[in-house]
């Protein structure tokens, strides 16, 4: 299978040569940094939602990056490569929603420490009259938005992934129509 673009070529490196990766090392670095960010996010108050979905979502981008690695090291590279693109959206996906959480462990105690609760009254109050408390209000809103609403998205993909269906590797020549 032929991707047009530079997704595709990312998508097609992602599996071919970086997962594979000093022994698959680096991949498994960069799930451990994701579980690093979730440790120490764990207990704060007000993100407590986030860290659960987080931590679920690397944990299956996790297992997907065995399942997919091992598929490409197989007899059934093709079906690895055929779902080359979809794995590098939800590597992408699940990558962002960590970065929201990092910043939203950030974001909260601060606004915690400065207005003394995470009372939404309390933080607009205050982000009304302090361009910080607006920005660190803002940085646990977008990681709301981004791991409650976007990241759930990725799910699907992942099951489908998951799945490995076979129809793109079993469609007959002929079935693209004469020349």
């Amino acid at each position: 299978m032929i991707y047009e673009g530079t997704n595709g070529i990312q998508a097609m490196d992602l599996i071919g040569r970086k997962l594979s990766m000093n022994n698959g090392e680096s991949f498994k670095y960069f799930i451990d940094q994701m579980k690093k960010t979730i440790e120490e996010a764990r207990g704060i108050k007000g993100i407590e939602r986030l860290v659960e979905k987080v931590d679920h979502a690397v944990s299956r981008l996790e297992a997907l990056g065995q399942q997919i690695g091992q598929r490409a090291r197989s007899e059934k590279t093709m079906n690895a490569y055929a779902f080359a693109h979809p794995f590098l959206e939800v590597t992408g996906d699940v990558t962002f929603a960590w970065m929201h959480l990092w910043r939203a462990s950030i974001a909260a105690p601060w606004l915690a420490q400065k207005i003394g609760s995470l009372d939404r009254d309390a933080i607009a109050a205050k982000a009304l009259k302090n361009k910080d408390a607006a920005f660190y209000a803002g940085q646990i809103e977008s990681a709301k938005f981004f791991i409650n609403t976007l990241l759930p998205s990725s799910y699907g993909k992942m099951d489908a992934i998951f799945e490995g269906d076979t129809s793109v590797e079993d469609i007959l020549d002929v079935s693209f129509g004469s020349k």
